[in-house]
């Protein structure tokens, strides 16, 4: 599967889980629209700053956050990973980050809910689909090559292979 194509498969699912969930939390009365706005946006620039300690990210760049390592790091002696098993450790991951934000939701009496889980999974949804999926694009044109994903760990980001673009499935 093309890494471009897997980050429209995760940003959508990024913003239809996220949308839900917050959703949810406003039919529910748990917690205020503006709060859970604030808590995601405070969790999202959290993500950039364990991204740009951890893995060098450039920062001001939210489309480098989730891009550039996995290309950076991108070998052609890797080979490409399957669509049916990529997609299904997505679904895996998607029913386990649900899990654990509404568990932690009761389990902290609403302090992290999974309202502030919804908005953080749809603004990280939204830069994987729009300025994530054109940085790739971007990249490929510039070299000429095209990346399919190898391997998705169960932490981190992506593992990537490289290849001529007129080789790319």
């Amino acid at each position: 599967m093309r890494f471009r194509t897997y980050l429209r498969w995760e940003g959508w699912a990024g913003v239809v889980v996220g949308a839900g969930m917050f959703a949810f939390g406003l039919l529910s009365g748990h917690q205020g629209p503006a709060d859970a706005v604030m808590s995601g946006l405070i969790m999202l620039t959290g993500t950039g700053v364990f991204l740009k300690l951890r893995r060098g990210v450039r920062f001001r760049d939210p489309a480098a956050w989730f891009t550039s390592v996995p290309i950076a790091e991108a070998s052609p002696a890797r080979a490409p990973c399957g669509r049916r098993s990529l997609l299904l450790r997505l679904l895996a991951e998607i029913v386990v980050f649900c899990a654990l934000a509404v568990g932690l939701s009761f389990l902290t009496g609403f302090w992290l809910t999974y309202m502030d889980a919804g908005v953080w999974a749809l603004l990280t949804g939204a830069i994987k689909l729009g300025p994530g999926v054109d940085a790739v694009a971007r990249q490929e044109h510039e070299q000429g090559a095209a990346y399919l994903v190898a391997r998705r760990p169960p932490r981190g980001l992506v593992d990537l292979t490289e290849v001529p673009a007129t080789r790319a499935r």
